[in-house]
């Protein structure tokens, strides 16, 4: 699973005016007491990321975790198999949906479809729409893979 940073924490700097007795404060901005301070706020990134039907993590993570000489082994490649998608421009509210494959129980080398689950509705989708679309770019949230 491939987690994307959808939303990153922000310092927003403003000015706080530290008189509080509204009576007794000065209407002379010079004599009011203020400071700096740092508000911390959530913001969505919505940087579109290519989608690419397989991963290869090359020299980070080997087939084979024992061997001494990475470099020349086998390396880990991973095949896509679902896309998990936040809509939505707050961290507090959006919506997700989900596309997959669903995996056929024939033999035949395409019985594999992709599938778009949103609350209790599917539809049958492709992969081009999946992977390519701009759409998908922009809110793809978690990348589910398998070993090839």
């Amino acid at each position: 699973m491939l987690h994307l940073k959808r939303f990153v924490l922000v310092e927003k700097p403003r000015i706080v005016n530290l008189t509080n007795d509204k009576e007794n404060a000065s209407d002379n901005a010079e004599e009011q007491k203020r400071t700096t301070a740092v508000e911390m706020a959530i913001r969505k990134n919505k940087s579109a990321v290519a989608l690419n039907p397989t991963v290869s993590l090359g020299p980070i993570v080997p087939l084979d975790a024992g061997q001494e000489n990475v470099k020349d082994g086998p390396m880990a490649v991973y095949d896509v198999k679902g896309v998990a998608h936040h809509i939505g421009t707050t961290a507090w509210s959006g919506h997700y949906t989900c596309d997959a494959i669903r995996e056929s129980d024939s033999k035949e080398p395409h019985g594999a479809t992709w599938v778009s689950f949103d609350d209790g509705l599917t539809s049958a989708t492709t992969a081009d729409k999946v992977l390519k679309s701009k759409k998908s770019e922009k809110t793809a949230y978690m990348l589910l893979y398998t070993l090839k």
